[in-house]
Formats: C-alpha cells, sequence, structure tokens
C-alpha cells in the first residue's frame, strides 16, 4: 500500500498556495471570489488555504490517523474531492498549481484508506468465530495440561479470553507437590499449536440439553467444580452443553461455528497472559487468563496488529520519557509506597499500587 505522505516539493508547493491565497484575498474582487463550496459566504481564496493547511497536515499525520479513525480519513478524502471538482471548473489559467497539489493529495489520502474491521455487534459470523476459539482453546489447553480447570471464556471487543485454574498436582513417582503452573510465552505457542491440530480434524461442535440434574453428574465425574459454581448460576432450564467431536465439552449458550474446521487458524493468535480473581474476589483462587484475537481471514489479523503497534509507539509512558516530558523515580515512588501501606490499611493500599502500575 502506498504511502500517504507528500514529497518535498509537494510540501513545498502547499506552502506557497497557502501564502498566495491568504495575500490574494485582498485583491480578488467580491465578485470574482464568489465560487464557495464549502461556506456559500467563505470565497475561494480561503478554502484554498484552508484546505491547503489540511493536506499539509494530512500529509504528516495521515498513516497515525488511518490506524484509529479511518472513517475520518475517509471523510476527508471526500472533502478534497469536493474542492478538487470545482477547482476543475474554473479557466486553465486559474490556480494551475493548486488542481494539480489537490489530485496528488486526493490521490494519497485514497490509498491510505483501508477498511474498518468488523466487530461483534454488526457482524454475527465474527462472533461465532471468536467463541468457538475460546473453546478450542480451552480444550488445547486441556489436552496439554490434564491438571488444568476451566471456568469462564467469554467472547470481547477485539477476541476473546479464557480463565484457567492449575492446582498443586503431586508426580505419581515420587510424591513430590509440584506447584501451580505458570504459563509462559512458550506454552502459548504449545497451545496455538494444538489448537490448529484440533482446527484441522474438523470435529462437529453440536448443542446438547440436559437437565440440571444431569449436567451435575458430568461435572462431578470430570471434577470441575467452577463449572458447578457456573451452574448454580444458571437460572434456566434446560442447560445446554456444546460438544467439540467427541473430545470435550462445556457448558455455554452459544452461539457458535458448525464444525473447528470452519475457523481460520491463520486468523487466530494468542497474546498474553494475565492474573485474574475467580468472581474478583481477592479472597478466592488465582487463575489464569489467557487473551486472544480472532478474525475472520488473516489480513484483518495483520490490520490488528498494525494498529496494536501504532497504539504502543504512542503509550504515553515511552514518548513522555523519549520526550523528555517527564521522569520516573521507580525506587523513591515505591518507599512512599511503602511507607503509606504501613501505616495505613491493607485495602486503602489498592488504589495507590494501581497508578504506580500505570506510572512504573
Amino acid at each position: 500500500m502506498p504511502k500517504a505522505s507528500l514529497s518535498g516539493t509537494s510540501r513545498a508547493i502547499s506552502y506557497c498556495i497557502t501564502l498566495y491565497s491568504c495575500w490574494s484575498i485582498k485583491k480578488t474582487p467580491t465578485k470574482e471570489a464568489n465560487l464557495s463550496f464549502v461556506y456559500q459566504q467563505k470565497s475561494m481564496n480561503w478554502n484554498l488555504a484552508t484546505m491547503s493547511l489540511i493536506a499539509i497536515l494530512s500529509s504528516l499525520t495521515a498513516r497515525r490517523v488511518t490506524a484509529f479513525v479511518p472513517g475520518s480519513l475517509k471523510r476527508m478524502g471526500q472533502r478534497f474531492q469536493c474542492i478538487q471538482r470545482q477547482v476543475q471548473r474554473q479557466p486553465a489559467s486559474y490556480h494551475h498549481l493548486t488542481r494539480r497539489f489537490l489530485s496528488a493529495t486526493v490521490e494519497a489520502v485514497e490509498a491510505e484508506v483501508v477498511e474498518e474491521l468488523p466487530t461483534n455487534d454488526n457482524d454475527n459470523e465474527l462472533l461465532k468465530i471468536r467463541h468457538s476459539s475460546a473453546h478450542v482453546m480451552a480444550m488445547a489447553v486441556q489436552d496439554i495440561y490434564p491438571e488444568a480447570q476451566v471456568t469462564i471464556g467469554p467472547w470481547i471487543d477485539n477476541g476473546f479470553y479464557y480463565d484457567f485454574y492449575f492446582p498443586e498436582t503431586k508426580d505419581p513417582e515420587t510424591g513430590e507437590t509440584i506447584p501451580e503452573r505458570k504459563l509462559s510465552e512458550q506454552d502459548l505457542k504449545e497451545v496455538k499449536k494444538a489448537m490448529d491440530k484440533i482446527i484441522g480434524k474438523d470435529y462437529p461442535i453440536t448443542r446438547e440439553e440436559v437437565t440440571r440434574e444431569e449436567a451435575r453428574k458430568r461435572i462431578e465425574a470430570i471434577n470441575e467444580p467452577f463449572k458447578l459454581e457456573i451452574l448454580d448460576t444458571i437460572k434456566t432450564d434446560p442447560i445446554t452443553i456444546y460438544h467439540i467431536g467427541d473430545e470435550w465439552w462445556d457448558l455455554c449458550a452459544g452461539p457458535h461455528v458448525d464444525s473447528t474446521g470452519k475457523l481460520p487458524k491463520k486468523a487466530i493468535a494468542l497474546q498474553s497472559v494475565a492474573g485474574a480473581y475467580w468472581r474478583g474476589d481477592e479472597n478466592r483462587e488465582m487463575l489464569q487468563r489467557v487473551y486472544a484475537t480472532a478474525w475472520k481471514d488473516p489480513s484483518q489479523l495483520k490490520q490488528y496488529k498494525k494498529m496494536m503497534e501504532e497504539a504502543k509507539k504512542r503509550d504515553h509512558r515511552i514518548l513522555g520519557k523519549k520526550l523528555d516530558l517527564f521522569s520516573i523515580q521507580v525506587s523513591l515512588l515505591y518507599h512512599c509506597y511503602i511507607l503509606f501501606c504501613v501505616n495505613s490499611e491493607r485495602r486503602s493500599c489498592r488504589p495507590l499500587h494501581r497508578l504506580l502500575t500505570l506510572l512504573c
């Protein structure tokens, strides 16, 4: 995709157009300046001056704007086209450089306009892909780590997540206690490989309705205590269960794709692991939340990753230090934090801890 930026020569031309348009406002008679197309009361020269400035700014920032507000950039391109049509109606001798400049600007802006990514609200197929991908990920994790217990795995704005609990286990040979597993980046790669195998086998995803008592028996048989708690929160009957072939199942209301083979494996990416308390209660078990993103095709995933890279470049913690806008003395801040916690209740320290985590 060509870059939406102007060469040094084009920028120089735009500066000249801006200065000329502003200078010629006083010299252009009112009857000759009655060519407004943005505001009826404005002269053509004011519009040329304004839009030349906008063109200069767009040439410098178009790529960054596109990553976050493609709709706004599209409207900017439409506005350039409107101006271009108005200028083309004038005699060939009138603002020749302006017409050439605006034509180049329209082409540059149109080249950078990208299609807006779909959302869960306006694309039901995407929602199914994300929900089914969450189930496939949970199945893959339990295939690799049989001790893992699943909790909830909803879709979110840009993908989905699933919470897992890894209890302490004992080595069957030595009898030694194995501590809770902590998932790493390498573990996520192994999980993704297992997901691709499940997708490749094209297991059917089927829906089953059972009674509450039957659901409880099945959950107790596989020793999933978190599922029992989830079952108790479901107020409607019958209970719906979704199966991935005959290999795996979970309590779920749907919707899902027809089979795992419908999932675009190259448009799914596991992103990170974070901690989360069960039910948001700090007195309950600490779970490991695996975040992932899923899209309808690899091009959408590529576009999403590009947006995330642009967002990282604009992280205030990074920009602030690079531009020397502020500095953070981490050791001093945490020293103050420890002193504060010693002389106050533990609960009151939480907001300060979140602030220090954000800054540092």
